[in-house]
């Protein structure tokens, strides 16, 4: 048996509000439930003014992991060049 999901940039174009919830998520295993809140806020302002709702997330979830992290610490995110 196998399991086959749709890449993020598939979810996200279906649900665009799941990225609020993603982010949650990798927000609170990064900084804990107590400060994810303003991890969140300050991700979604990112990605909406820098990166857009049609960026491809061509790593999928752990390119959103890492733009978490680097928003959080360097208060930007190199998005990845699209081959």
């Amino acid at each position: 048996d196998s399991i086959e999901t749709p890449s993020l940039r598939k979810q996200l174009a279906s649900c665009p509000s799941d990225l609020h919830n993603l982010l949650s998520v990798v927000a609170q295993r990064i900084v804990g439930p107590n400060e994810a809140p303003s991890v969140v806020a300050e991700v979604e302002e990112y990605v909406q003014r820098e990166m857009g709702n049609d960026y491809p997330w061509p790593g999928n979830m752990r390119e959103l992991e890492q733009c978490v992290r680097a928003v959080l610490v360097h208060k930007t995110y190199r998005k990845r060049s699209q081959a």
